[in-house]
């Protein structure tokens, strides 16, 4: 692959903007406690994470637990701070 046909890492082809733009708008909803916006959040990026954190780990359990401690952690309950 050449240069010129890589894309850079931190650039979002143009079918991807949108999608970007609403996960942006969900993920500050949700720090501020909107609870939809954290399920819409969780809904649209658990299997991701869950099938990385599986791949990383090999072991179901493990990464069921990566997956909900990493939403926690992204999210933490109101006055948990």
């Amino acid at each position: 692959m050449n240069e010129q046909s890589a894309l850079p890492w931190n650039t979002v082809p143009a079918n991807q903007a949108d999608a970007v733009d609403e996960t942006d708008e969900l993920i500050r909803r949700g720090l501020n406690g909107d609870e939809t916006a954290f399920v819409a959040l969780y809904n649209l990026h658990s299997g991701m994470v869950y099938r990385l954190a599986h791949s990383l780990l090999q072991h179901p359990q493990d990464a069921e637990e990566v997956l909900q401690d990493s939403f926690e952690y992204a999210f933490p309950p109101a006055g948990s701070v």
